[in-house]
């Protein structure tokens, strides 16, 4: 879960005027697990693969609604809130879920042990069994390629947390929807070294009133403090989207990658792994402001844009 500060619902946050104000730091708001998550599953496993549907129930349980306007950013952004916010309540739990399938292809003509295994997976407010992420705080992916940035937000959902004299009002949990698909196909070039082709693509979605929670932006009392969704976790930093930029926390991340394993002996495995990712990110146009998280660089402009990276990585693993 994070907490935003509100706004009216809508499509995109755009800043077609002058630039606007943001601060980097939606807040986590994660109100402990008060529901254990319900995981079952229907499998068939038979000689010639494996085919498996499975399905979980997870309750968004929120923190408290901030309290009102005389809390700073700093102290909303961190969670840190006044002593008395269990006074403003928090919004109601609303249950989300994820559907999985899952196929395995055993014997295949290429060779013995061979196999080919895809899934594909839905989410709404469980995004961790799309991205297999744990974290209570909200995290982010992000890529840089000089000042060129690509990002996307990860959380379950998203609401306003903020009790505001200026008629911002407090909202009910936002679900996020998360997809994916996964796939590989593994070969046995003998008793000793084997190779996998894998790849995957997944992605999150926010519907217009998270959007407008997650990047909207208002003054309180007349400038004392400016806050706002910001672009991933953690800091209270502020910048500037340029005027025509568009705000979306959404994102879409792809990769591919070939790894190949040597085992001498049983239990002790050599592996080289390459793997190429690819993020496209929601956002567009250009943010500027001081370090951060989000920002590393002081006082620079970054271009919104899709980036990929490649890595590699080199294993040995001993079983025990």
């Amino acid at each position: 879960m994070a907490s935003a500060t509100a706004g009216s619902a809508g499509g995109n946050v755009g800043f077609s005027g002058a630039a606007s104000a943001y601060t980097t730091g939606v807040g986590s708001a994660y109100g402990g697990t008060s529901v254990p998550d319900f995981v079952g599953n229907i499998r068939v496993d038979q000689a010639w693969g494996l085919f498996q549907i499975s399905g979980a129930v997870h309750d968004n349980h929120a923190g408290y609604f901030a309290v009102a306007n005389t809390q700073s950013n700093a102290s909303f952004v961190t969670g840190a809130f006044q002593t008395g916010a269990v006074n403003f309540g928090h919004p109601s739990d609303v249950y989300g879920g994820a559907v999985s399938a899952a196929l395995q292809i055993k014997n295949i003509p290429t060779g013995a042990g061979d196999d080919i295994k895809m899934d594909a997976t839905w989410s709404r407010g469980a995004s961790k069994y799309v991205l297999a992420t744990s974290a209570a705080t909200p995290s982010s992916f992000d890529i840089y390629s000089g000042t060129r940035f690509a990002m996307g937000v990860v959380t379950d959902s998203i609401y306003s947390g903020a009790s505001l004299s200026n008629g911002n009002p407090q909202t009910g949990l936002q679900l996020t929807d998360g997809w994916g698909f996964r796939g590989a196909f593994n070969h046995n070039w003998d008793p000793y070294w084997s190779s996998s082709l894998f790849g995957g693509i997944a992605g999150l979605r926010y519907n217009a009133t998270a959007k407008q929670l997650y990047c909207n932006t208002y003054v309180i009392n007349a400038g004392v403090a400016i806050r706002g969704g910001g672009v991933t976790n953690g800091g209270g930093t502020g910048g500037t989207f340029g005027a025509g930029s568009i705000c979306d926390p959404g994102f879409t991340v792809s990769e591919i990658g070939v790894v190949t394993r040597w085992t001498p002996v049983k239990n002790l495995t050599f592996s080289a792994e390459v793997l190429w990712a690819f993020l496209k990110t929601n956002m567009s146009g250009t943010i500027t402001g001081a370090p951060s998280n989000a920002l590393p660089l002081a006082n620079t402009t970054y271009t919104f844009g899709n980036n990929s990276t490649t890595s590699l990585n080199l294993r040995v693993q001993r079983n025990f």
